[in-house]
């Protein structure tokens, strides 16, 4: 049975919440229920190992008893089960995680950066990291990649930002590399350490078993996804209670003000980096058609120059932001007053911690991610620099035009090629008129209601909500709302919005199974194909020699699906020709052509196969 967003969502907030008030209350009883919690997840791997032992052992001890028994278990097929058995336990248990990726940064070109992790290493009483690997972004991490899947003998691996270690002083940088390293610590909180990394183990694991939808590991994926949202939510408050402890130990590693800095400064920085500079960076594919070969530099010196000109009212923001439900991280907030502070801290520095701990590398790697960036961006950049070049001809076009007299066809023309509408400008005068005309249109009511969340709220609202109507738009609009309510604190509301979108989401996850999934539930309509189509289909189907005749019909799929799907019945020439893979082969030569499913007489689609001989039309015969 499938359970919604919504149900997930709260009975992950209510194992939380019964998980905040045991720990409060007896935090040594919580502590308890959690170690059994845990120890249930082995005890399922290691029935399943015993099953896998126990299978091979059997197998080999009916072997060894005499060569007349070994004949017996190969004549009558035993063996044949036994080596299915071994395989689908074997299968079950063997989950593959990948380890982070990223630039590797070795011993030998980034010795002060694998120092100074030695030394955390010893003052910490960490196990050993063995890879530090580089990513772009603002982050810093520990990942633990078991080798053996779910039997362990982990490999540790420390991920550092390029943007992270570019906003922090070396002291800063510190302080973070302690905190990440502190939830590996093997002196401090050890029990909330085991929890914070088996809590990360068993989602990783959860998540690996859900890609592998096969009936040989379904009973193990509706375990573990039970098991992995019990014990995330019922360690919750361990795991946010984890991050405050490892800000302790990098406190006591680098001093509280050193703590608190990387944290005000973080904060500020990658929100700076996300609305201003990408922004700002993006803005210039309107006008150059080659995405900049010095982004990374260009990064550097704004995360230099946006340091020292940190406002008080962006720290006042950040302040006063409360804590993600589901983010396992205190807010800013709590975690400055965890160290004894009452205020936010930022110091002032003149190096970064990228110069001490990539030093002369640091050139290298920012000419590293200046290339892969622009490898990343360069066709969006182009299409976007397109894009703008014919909204401009557009808007030269439509300026000859009374914006009164628009078609809809215009209005949308004119809409795609506008991008900005500043307040008491002719374009948002234009926008309000238009949107008046069309009022039944989501594509101008949306924009016109983005415009007015600042200055009208009301109205905005009103618009998300008659946009949220629509389908396509239904996403978006729903996003908008929630994210109103987030800033007008109206409780209510986020979680009726929260709860919409859910709700959304699981329709449209019912959607896609309809769409990639057959069943005898289905009804089909006759395919209206054009001649050309049909021309087209029967010079593919001519191609399969095994091919004896195709019946098509078209499947009523629920209107939001507006991409047509069919249904094409077919039957072989020779009687001995396989079925699967004369279905295979149909399938291949017309996926190019249109979503199609083939399906022949054998008795899986057995209804549906009538359904189509009844209503479809007859696309080819050999005879």
């Amino acid at each position: 049975m499938t359970i919604s967003r919504t149900e997930l969502r709260e009975r992950f907030a209510q194992l939380a919440q019964n998980a905040e008030y045991q720990l409060s209350v007896s935090p040594q009883s919580y502590k308890q229920k959690v170690l059994w919690l845990g120890v249930l997840g082995y005890a399922v791997i290691g029935v399943l190992f015993m099953l896998i032992l126990g299978a091979i052992g059997g197998s080999v001890w009916l072997a060894t008893l005499g060569t007349v028994m070994l004949i017996m278990l190969i004549k009558s097929k035993l063996i044949l089960l036994l080596l299915a058995v071994i395989w689908f336990l074997f299968k079950a248990v063997w989950v593959k995680l990948s380890a982070p990726q990223g630039y590797e940064l070795s011993k030998a070109d980034f010795p002060a950066l694998w120092q100074e992790v030695a030394s955390l290493q010893k003052t910490l009483a960490t196990p050993v990291i063995h890879r530090i690997v580089l990513q772009p972004e603002m982050n810093a991490a520990i990942a633990q990649t078991p080798r053996l899947g779910l039997f362990g003998w982990h490999k540790n691996t420390l991920v550092v930002g390029l943007e992270l270690l570019l906003a922090l002083s070396p002291d800063e940088g510190k302080a973070v590399l302690a905190h990440e390293m502190g939830h590996l610590s093997g002196s401090h909180a050890k029990f909330s350490g085991w929890v914070y990394r088996i809590r990360q183990s068993w989602q990783r694991i959860d998540d690996a078993l859900q890609q592998q939808q096969s009936m040989i590991t379904t009973p193990l994926r509706r375990f573990f996804s039970w098991y992995a949202l019990t014990f995330s939510g019922y360690t919750f408050a361990l795991a946010r209670y984890n991050e405050y402890e490892a800000d302790k130990i990098s406190a006591e590693v680098v001093g509280a003000q050193a703590t608190a800095s990387a944290l005000c400064h973080s904060r500020l920085l990658n929100q700076a980096l996300q609305q201003e500079f990408w922004c700002r960076l993006w803005s210039q594919a309107d006008s150059e058609q080659a995405a900049p070969a010095d982004a990374y530099q260009q990064l550097a010196a704004f995360i230099q120059q946006r340091r020292q000109q940190a406002k008080s009212a962006e720290l006042t923001e950040a302040l006063a932001e409360a804590a993600d439900a589901d983010d396992t991280h205190p807010s800013l907030r709590q975690r400055l007053q965890a160290l004894g502070l009452d205020q936010a801290v930022l110091l002032s520095t003149n190096a970064t911690a990228a110069e001490r701990y990539l030093g002369n590398q640091l050139p290298l790697l920012l000419q590293h991610y200046n290339e892969q960036w622009q490898q990343a961006v360069t066709e969006s950049w182009q299409q976007q620099y397109a894009a703008h070049q014919q909204a401009a001809a557009d808007l030269a076009a439509l300026s000859q035009t009374d914006s009164t007299a628009f078609s809809l066809e215009q209005a949308l023309v004119w809409l795609n090629s506008t991008s900005e509408f500043p307040e008491n400008s002719k374009a948002r005068s234009t926008l309000q008129l238009l949107q008046q005309r069309f009022n039944d249109n989501p594509d101008l009511a949306f924009v016109l209601a983005c415009q007015l969340k600042a200055t009208d709220p009301n109205q905005a609202e009103r618009l998300f909500v008659q946009v949220s109507n629509s389908f396509d738009w239904r996403e978006a609009a729903l996003q908008q709302l929630l994210q109103m309510a987030q800033q007008q604190h109206n409780a209510d509301a986020k979680q009726h919005w929260q709860t919409t979108l859910d709700n959304h989401y699981d329709h449209c996850e019912t959607l896609a199974s309809r769409w990639h999934n057959l069943s005898a539930q289905d009804l089909v309509q006759p395919p209206q194909l054009s001649a050309k189509e049909l021309g087209l289909l029967q010079l593919s189907l001519s191609k399969v020699p095994a091919l004896k005749s195709a019946v098509l019909a078209k499947r009523k799929l629920p209107p939001e699906l507006s991409e047509p799907s069919y249904i094409l019945y077919i039957t072989a020439r020779w009687y001995r020709s396989n079925g699967d893979s004369l279905m295979q082969k149909v399938a291949d030569k017309l996926g190019g052509q249109f979503p199609v499913f083939v399906i022949n007489k054998d008795f899986v689609h057995k209804d549906l196969r009538n359904k189509v001989k009844n209503v479809g039309q007859q696309v080819y015969n050999a005879d």
